[in-house]
């Protein structure tokens, strides 16, 4: 009687074998992509800490660090593993949004890098501003881009995401809209700005002071006064003096 039983021993045996190297394969596939998660978490967090701080070499050089980790990551979340992890009710959250998120990341690494690297000639503030004045197009791709990530972001809830990326998530949900709003700004007041720093030929304008401590209608007495010219966001004085003097 024992006999027959021997073919099924084997072949359970094979069978729990079998199970126990997926599960193995599906542990070490989702911890190698958990692991580039975190990696591009911190990407993302040193270029936007460094287009805060208008380093556009450094800026520059993240982005495409971080756009080259994120279409790694995108590659890796499309493989069967990971897919299967997305059905899962321990991590299937988590597994949706690191997919997610490094599509996001990798859209606005593209979308903001011909932008970046076009500012690292500019050497003062004003003359970035005239680049970006000068690229309606890139801030627009930048700005599509943004709001694409944000809509696509807004559907997941930070708390019980792992691999840390709950931090990540809610700063992306609170920071892209206001990257939207802060372009729309700029592309409002690109018109009137591109005309007050002479990006076009040079203006002339009179700037006058006024000093607060005697009050009248306008805020306080005029007292003093320059003619000032821009051209493409260079400033020169061509007079300067005193409310008598005009």
């Amino acid at each position: 009687m024992g006999k027959p039983t021997r073919p099924y021993i084997v072949i359970g045996g094979i069978l729990v074998a079998a199970a126990l190297a997926i599960v193995a394969w599906f542990a070490v596939s989702i911890g190698s992509t958990a692991s580039q998660a975190r990696d591009l978490q911190a990407q993302v967090s040193a270029a936007r800490a460094s287009v805060a701080a208008l380093d556009t070499a450094a800026a520059a050089t993240d982005l495409a660090t971080v756009a080259q980790s994120a279409t790694a990551l995108r590659e890796d979340t499309q493989g069967f593993a990971w897919g299967l992890s997305e059905s899962l009710p321990l991590i299937g959250d988590t597994a949706r949004a690191t997919t997610a998120f490094a599509t996001a990341a990798d859209q606005l690494a593209q979308a903001a890098l011909p932008l970046v690297t076009a500012l690292e000639g500019a050497e003062s503030t004003t003359a970035k501003v005239m680049e970006v004045l000068g690229a309606p197009a890139e801030v627009a791709t930048l700005r599509d881009a943004a709001e694409a990530a944000s809509a696509d972001l807004a559907g997941f809830t930070p708390d019980g995401l792992r691999f840390g990326l709950d931090e990540a998530m809610r700063e992306a949900q609170e920071g892209l809209p206001s990257l939207v709003s802060t372009l729309d700004s700029f592309t409002a007041a690109a018109g009137p700005l591109s005309s007050m720093l002479g990006r076009d030929g040079p203006t002339t304008w009179l700037v006058m002071s006024q000093n607060p401590a005697e009050l009248r209608g306008t805020g306080g007495l005029f007292n003093a006064y320059l003619i000032v010219t821009l051209d493409k966001g260079t400033l020169t004085i061509l007079e300067a003096g005193s409310r008598k003097q005009l």
